[in-house]
C-alpha cells in the first residue's frame, strides 16, 4: 500500500520464478517511501531429488522491483563462504551455522531484509555475521557487526536498526538478542551499538519481529522468542521488557473443545479435549481449572442438570484416578463429591464408558433432562 492506493502485481514473470530448492528463508520488505519492495533468503541449489542450481538464483542475492510496476530484478549479491550450491545434496555449512542440529531451522547465506528512509538497504548477514548496509545502487556502503543476524526492524524517524539474532546452541534450542544500533553523524559508517537484550535459549524457531513507533514510545513486538507476545521498549541506551495485556495467564485453557452451562449458577464449564475442565463465572469471567483436593479434576466430558448436579465423564480406570480416554460416569455435587441416587444408593450411572483417542478423547457429548435423565453418546 504505498501512499493512500493498494498495488498489486507479480512478483515474477509468468515464467521462470525463482525456485527456492536451496531452502532459504523467505523475506519481503517494502521502502518507506513505497516505491520498492525486497526480496531476500531464497535461493536455487541441486538436490538429491532431481533439481539442478540456477545460475541466475545464486545465493545471498537480494531482489527489487517497483511496486506497481515490473517483476523482481537482481540488486545485490552478498558474498559467501559456504559451498557450492551447485554441489550435489548441497547444504549451507559456513563456519557459524556448522552445528550438527543446523537442520532444524530454515537456513541461507542471508536472512531479513529492510530499507531505511535515506534509501539505503540493510541486509541480515549470515555468513558476514554482520547487517551489511547498501546504498540505493546496491554498493555496500558499511558494515554493522553483529553475530547470528535473523530479523531487521528500522526505526521510521530516528533510523535506528534493530536486529533480533538467532543462534544455534543445540537440538531445537536457539539463543535470541535484540540489539540496537544508532547511526553516527556520518550515517551508517560510524554508527554504534547503542543497546542489547539478551531473550535467553528456547525452543522457537521462527520468531517475527514488527515496530512500533509513536510520538511517546517505541517498542518492538516479537512472537516465537517465549511463550505468548513479548514486548520490548526501547529506552535509549536499553531495550526493557514491558509487561502487556498478552501475557499468558496461568492454568488457562490452551484449547477449548467443548462447553457446558450451569443455568442456575450462571457458571460456564470447559473442556480442552482430553482430561481438563475449567469452571468460569459466567457474569464475572471469575474462575479456573476444575480441582479436587487441590489436584486436578480429570474428566473427559462433563454436564450440568437442571438443578445444578454435574455428571461427568471421568476419565480413569473405574475410579478416575488417572487420565484415560475411557472410565466411569458419576453423578456429582457441584464440589465434585458424589452425589448418590436415591433408587441405586450411588453415585456411578456406570463403571465403565469405552472411548479411545481420537480427535480429542473422542468424546460425543453428555445430556441431562428436567428429571435427572441422562444421556451419554459414545463411539
Amino acid at each position: 500500500v504505498p501512499g493512500d492506493a493498494f498495488a498489486a502485481g507479480d512478483l515474477w514473470p509468468k515464467k521462470g520464478g525463482l525456485p527456492n530448492t536451496g531452502g532459504g528463508p523467505v523475506h519481503l520488505r517494502a521502502s518507506p517511501d513505497g516505491k520498492h519492495l525486497f526480496l531476500s533468503g531464497p535461493y536455487s541449489s541441486k538436490t538429491a531429488y532431481g533439481h539442478e542450481a540456477d545460475p541466475r538464483f545464486p545465493p545471498a542475492r537480494v531482489y527489487r522491483m517497483e511496486i506497481g510496476k515490473g517483476t523482481m530484478e537482481p540488486f545485490a549479491t552478498l558474498p559467501t563462504v559456504g559451498e557450492n550450491p551447485a554441489k550435489a545434496g548441497y547444504g549451507w555449512t559456513s563456519k557459524h551455522i556448522a552445528h550438527p542440529m543446523h537442520y532444524t531451522v530454515p537456513h541461507g547465506p542471508i536472512h531479513d531484509v529492510a530499507a531505511d528512509a535515506a534509501g539505503n538497504v540493510l541486509v541480515a548477514d549470515q555468513d558476514g555475521q554482520r547487517v551489511a548496509v547498501l546504498d540505493a545502487a546496491g554498493k555496500e556502503v558499511a558494515s554493522l557487526p553483529v553475530p547470528y543476524p535473523d530479523l531487521l526492524a528500522v526505526h521510521p524517524k530516528t533510523g535506528a536498526v534493530y536486529v533480533l539474532t538467532k543462534e544455534i546452541k543445540g537440538y531445537h534450542q536457539f539463543r535470541k538478542t535484540l540489539v540496537k544500533f544508532a547511526p553516527g553523524p556520518g550515517g551508517w559508517k560510524d554508527a554504534k551499538q547503542a543497546a542489547l537484550l539478551d531473550l535467553g535459549v528456547t525452543p522457537a524457531a521462527t520468531p517475527r519481529m514488527a515496530l512500533s513507533a509513536s510520538e511517546k514510545s517505541t517498542v518492538l513486538w516479537l512472537i516465537g522468542v517465549r511463550e505468548g507476545l513479548l514486548a520490548i521498549e526501547d529506552k535509549g541506551d536499553a531495550l526493557e521488557e514491558k509487561a502487556t495485556a498478552f501475557a499468558p495467564t496461568p492454568e488457562m485453557p490452551g484449547d477449548w473443545a467443548r462447553l457446558a452451562t450451569d443455568a442456575a449458577r450462571d457458571e460456564l464449564y470447559v473442556s480442552n479435549g482430553t482430561t481438563r475442565l475449567w469452571r468460569f463465572n459466567g457474569l464475572t469471567t471469575e474462575g479456573g481449572p476444575l480441582k479436587k483436593g487441590g489436584k486436578p479434576f480429570l474428566a473427559n466430558d462433563l454436564a450440568a442438570g437442571y438443578d445444578g448436579s454435574l455428571y461427568a465423564r471421568v476419565s480413569g480406570d473405574w475410579d478416575g484416578s488417572a487420565a484415560s480416554y475411557s472410565g466411569p460416569f458419576w453423578r456429582l455435587d457441584r464440589d465434585l463429591n458424589p452425589l448418590p441416587f436415591a433408587a441405586t444408593g450411588t453415585h456411578v450411572l456406570s463403571p465403565y464408558i469405552y472411548s479411545r483417542y481420537g480427535v480429542g478423547f473422542a468424546e460425543r457429548g453428555i445430556g441431562v433432562g428436567p428429571r435427572g435423565e441422562s444421556y451419554v453418546s459414545f463411539m
